[in-house]
C-alpha cells in the first residue's frame, strides 16, 4: 500500500514538476496547425508514459495478490478476504481491503479474540460500535480499528501474535 502511494505521489510531482517548469528558460509554445503547442504535446506523452507505468505497477500487484499459496502438502489454500468500511464521526473513513494468504500459519489471536480484547476496554461497548480488520504493516500482523461509543472514539492496535494492545487512543467528539 505504502508502494503504492509512493508512486502516485512521485507521478504528482513529476507532474508538477513538468508542468511549472521547474524555472527553467524554456523558450515559449509555439502553436502547431492543430491549435496544441509543442509543450501540450510533451507534456500529454509524459502524463501517458507515467499513466502507462501505474497500470503496469498495479496490474503487478493484482498478480501477486492472486497468486495461490505454495500448497506443498496437498492441503486447501488458506485465503481469507476481508473488508472493512469504517464510518467516523459520519465521514466514510473508507474501504480497507487485503488479500492475506495463509493467515493461520503466521497469526494466533483471531479477529473474534481481538475484536473482545478491544470491546473489554470499553464497557457498555457493543459489536455495533466496533470496525476493525487485519492489516500487514512492515512485516507485522496487527488488527486495527476503532470503537464509536458515548460519543468518544477509541482507536487501537493489537499484536495479532501476542495479543498486546499496542495503541489506544481516545477523542472525544
Amino acid at each position: 500500500m505504502r508502494k503504492k502511494n509512493t508512486v502516485l505521489f512521485a507521478g504528482l510531482v513529476l507532474s508538477f514538476v513538468m508542468l511549472t517548469g521547474c524555472g527553467s528558460n524554456i523558450p515559449p509554445a509555439t502553436v502547431s496547425d492543430s491549435g496544441t503547442t509543442q509543450k501540450e504535446k510533451e507534456l500529454q506523452s509524459e502524463v501517458d508514459a507515467l499513466q502507462k507505468e501505474l497500470d503496469e505497477i498495479k496490474q503487478g500487484q493484482s498478480q501477486q495478490d492472486t497468486q495461490p499459496a505454495d500448497n506443498s502438502a496437498g492441503t486447501t489454500d488458506n485465503t481469507q478476504t476481508q473488508n472493512t468500511t469504517g464510518n467516523t464521526a459520519g465521514n466514510t473513513a473508507g474501504n480497507t481491503t487485503g488479500n492475506i494468504k495463509n493467515v493461520s500459519e503466521t497469526v494466533q489471536i483471531r479477529l473474534e479474540e481481538a475484536r473482545q480484547t478491544a470491546l473489554d476496554r470499553v464497557p457498555g461497548a457493543t459489536d455495533q460500535n466496533i470496525s476493525i480488520h487485519l492489516d500487514f504493516d512492515d512485516g507485522w500482523y496487527l488488527y486495527e480499528g476503532d470503537i464509536l461509543y458515548n460519543r468518544v472514539e477509541y482507536e487501537f492496535e493489537i499484536d495479532a501474535n501476542t495479543g498486546e494492545v499496542l495503541k489506544w487512543e481516545q477523542e472525544k467528539w
